[in-house]
């Protein structure tokens, strides 16, 4: 039996066919891909904490090596904590500061939908709905 597959060229952005040989050598390859990619990630991710540990336990913002240039900075990465803020600003008399924010609880209304107290065909129109193509690839367990 021979299976033919409609694939896209992502290079031309066009169907191409491709035969069942084909796909199966692409399979066989990604997963190999995907593992080694798996394995460079983990030796990525030590290679960067020892370089910038290394880095800031000498005071170093700028290392440079073999041709190599490394520049390690420290930024501060700031948000507020609204729960805590909205109470503070309120207990300090700045309560104009605090807005009141509409929202739809989704629970109730899924909730309202699956018990029929609303169709869904009704608010249809206000909902994003988009198409998820998984891929998963793993070898078969003998």
């Amino acid at each position: 039996m021979i299976c033919i597959w409609m694939v896209v060229d992502m290079e031309n952005n066009e169907n191409v066919i491709k035969t069942n040989n084909e796909v199966n050598e692409a399979i066989e390859h990604y997963y190999h891909l995907k593992q080694q990619e798996s394995e460079i990630k983990n030796e990525l991710d030590a290679y960067n904490k020892l370089i910038k540990d290394y880095a800031l336990s000498n005071d170093l913002e700028n290392i440079e090596y073999a041709g190599y240039k490394v520049n390690v900075s420290k930024r501060i990465k700031t948000s507020w904590v609204e729960p805590i803020l909205i109470e503070k600003l309120k207990k300090l008399g700045y309560s104009e500061l605090v807005k009141t924010k509409e929202y739809v609880d989704l629970e109730l209304l899924e909730n309202y939908i699956y018990t029929k107290q609303i169709k869904e065909a009704k608010i249809k129109d206000c909902k994003n709905e988009m198409e998820i193509i998984i891929l998963k690839v793993s070898e078969v367990r003998k």
